[in-house]
């Protein structure tokens, strides 16, 4: 194809990977000797930009320093995502689902993630010394975005770090401690959760990389001794796929019959799914403190969202098939209407109510579990609180301070991290805000019985926001990359940042943006995109479509005196949609007050990383690397962790 055809055709179609590249590049040169964009403006030279001091090639520029290994990265983002959605919400997935619904929700939304975690690692891993997300966003899209994206986030996490306090301190009930140790449990937890977080991002790594494989030992003991009680090692015999037939693969959501109701209680799903997988993207939103970062975060964060999908997978196969979908809870040994139980945390865990239903003899088993669920909530509080902190850094070190400079203060540890001499580092002030935050787990208190009180429920519609807050986040990170692809398609750009771009693109997927297995070459952002944009939007719908119990009728209102509508109508529809127009006021008020614009794909700057020149020395994909064990438990170690 001449160059001459290319112009007629317009250089949007440049953008195309693998295609075209030889005319793009041409195209590039040319309007670089000519001053000008595509669009026929003049370019603006690179000494328009915000001047950054150069550093010597290994250094932080005043970031954390990078003490994390690959395996630390993956585990961290396994011990934030594995906690209550799975152990002890899981119920809420059977039950308005089923044993299929579920599956097929859990699988849907782990490819949508993995397609996340592609495009949000490709960034960090190219540029692991700035503020993460939020001065991606700053610089290759507009810095409202940067802003509604870290305040947003750092709410979402902030708020789950005493919401799993909570959970934890509620699961202790379950050996009916003195009702005057109430206030002791809470107090416990958030002592350890400073205390693991002041140790440092090294130590604390290790710490979490045990209480992740914990976690997975015990997503692992579940499911095989879940097997065993199918195959007829309970009170109840041999159980098979009994619960398959009668109540059925699919729950019919809300009494709704037909096709209708089961594709709604699968879309019903995604919410609790979405809640489960929050905090799979930790390895990538850290690569500022994780070494080699270029190599070891794409592959870190890649295999995270794999071994999460098939543990959420084997889990709910094995609930499926062991406890009803219709269920209710089980109290005794039996199924019961939950209106006419208590509201315990374990209640709702089906893997609780198979053990309680397989009989007395598995009642140290339940013990155990509930110890190992009360330490994965601590962990995963653990996990909240350190990427919550680090988020509050990054706003603060951000060129357009997003948050005071005084919460971006650091605090250097007196023994050294490494072998090379360099101190941990610990963002201080950060961490604080976030513990202050934690202290709202005070609320859920439950001295001496299992119902919530008023305090709880105030406090559990505003945990109850941060699963629509993380997907508010998710959809800007991936504006975000869109943006970012787009400029890096540029020919402007390809020709003025070339060296940076093939840097950037050793660890862009073979898939991303696109797949040619479909005719209308469907970009995976994209798709990724529209699905999460579709969750935020729709999960809410049965707020607006209430069926009335009796007639079946559909109703938008309740009439005086009729009892039709839940009585937390109007909180379910409050936690559900208010953090939309609080993320739109965000940008919109940054935007008005500060008067950003939009940066364009022709004017976007790639020489990012705090200033380090990377334009003849690129980063050593082989630098930094861990050697692989020559052992076999070695390697079996390698796999499980790296």
């Amino acid at each position: 194809m001449e160059i001459a055809q290319v112009d007629e055709i317009g250089t949007n179609n440049l953008s195309r990977r693998g295609h075209y590249q030889e005319e793009s590049d041409e195209i590039g040169a040319a309007l670089l000797e000519n001053h000008a964009s595509p669009t026929g403006e003049p370019l603006r030279s690179h000494a328009t930009y915000e001047a950054k001091p150069r550093a010597r090639a290994g250094e932080s520029c005043g970031l954390l320093y990078p003490n994390l290994q690959r395996r630390h990265a993956g585990m961290i983002s396994i011990g934030g995502a594995i906690g209550t959605g799975l152990f002890l919400h899981s119920d809420e997935a059977l039950s308005s689902g089923g044993p299929w619904g579920a599956l097929l929700a859990y699988t849907t939304l782990g490819t949508v993630v993995y397609c996340l975690i592609l495009s949000i690692s490709e960034m960090t891993a190219a540029y692991p010394e700035i503020a993460g997300p939020i001065a991606l966003a700053d610089q290759f899209v507009d810095p409202a975005l940067g802003f509604a994206i870290g305040w947003n986030v750092w709410y979402s996490w902030s708020i789950t770090v005493p919401a799993q306090i909570a959970a934890a301190t509620a699961l202790v009930n379950y050996w009916e401690p003195p009702a005057r140790l109430a206030p002791l449990w809470p107090a416990i937890f958030l002592i350890f959760v400073i205390g693991v977080n002041l140790r440092g991002a090294r130590q604390y790594g290790e710490i979490e990389l045990v209480f992740s494989v914990i976690k997975i030992l015990t997503v692992v003991a579940l499911v095989f001794i879940g097997i065993a009680i199918n195959l007829g090692a309970g009170d109840r015999g041999f159980i098979g796929f009994k619960y398959w037939a009668d109540p059925g693969l699919f729950a019919h959501y809300m009494r709704i019959d037909g096709a209708l109701g089961q594709f709604l209680g699968f879309w019903a799903v995604f919410m609790q799914a979405a809640f489960a997988y929050g905090g799979c993207e930790i390895g990538a939103i850290v690569a500022s403190e994780v070494k080699n970062a270029h190599w070891a975060v794409p592959r870190a964060s890649k295999n995270t969202v794999v071994r999460l999908t098939v543990l959420y997978l084997c889990a709910l196969f094995v609930a499926g098939i062991l406890v009803p979908h219709n269920c209710g809870i089980v109290m005794n040994g039996q199924c019961t209407d939950p209106a006419k139980g208590d509201d315990a945390p374990w209640r709702g865990s089906p893997f609780i109510a198979a053990l309680e239903m397989a009989g007395a003899k598995f009642t140290w088993l339940r013990h155990m579990f509930v110890a190992c669920f009360v330490a994965s909530a601590a962990s995963a509080a653990s996990a909240e609180t350190f990427i919550s902190s680090r988020y509050m850094y990054y706003m603060a070190r951000s060129s357009h301070k997003h948050a005071p400079s005084y919460v971006g203060e650091t605090y250097a540890l007196k023994r050294k991290e490494e072998d090379d001499g360099k101190e941990g580092r610990i963002p201080l002030a950060g961490l604080g805000v976030t513990v202050l935050f934690a202290c709202l787990s005070f609320m859920s208190l439950r001295p001496g019985t299992n119902k919530a009180l008023q305090p709880e429920q105030a406090f559990r519609w505003m945990a109850s926001m941060s699963t629509a807050a993380s997907l508010q986040s998710w959809i800007g990170m991936l504006f975000t990359y869109i943006r970012f692809y787009h400029g890096t398609q540029h020919p402007v750009n390809r020709v003025k940042y070339r060296r940076q771009i093939k840097h950037i693109e050793k660890n862009r997927s073979k898939l991303q943006p696109w797949t040619d297995i479909s005719p209308a070459c469907v970009q995976l952002a994209y798709y990724t995109l529209f699905f999460f944009c579709s969750i935020l939007i729709f999960h809410g719908w049965s707020l607006f479509r209430q069926p009335a119990l009796d007639n079946k009728k559909w109703v938008v209102y309740q009439k005086h005196g009729e009892d039709i509508f839940p009585t937390k109508q109007v909180a379910v529809f409050v936690t559900t949609y208010l953090p939309m127009p609080l993320f739109i006021l965000l940008v919109f008020g940054y935007k008005l007050i500060n008067q950003t614009r939009m940066v364009s794909t022709d004017r976007m700057n790639f020489e990012l990383g705090c200033g380090i020149d990377r334009t003849n020395n690129p980063p050593n994909d082989e630098e930094g690397r861990e050697a692989k064990p020559k052992t076999f438990w070695g390697k079996v170690w390698w796999y499980l962790v790296s």
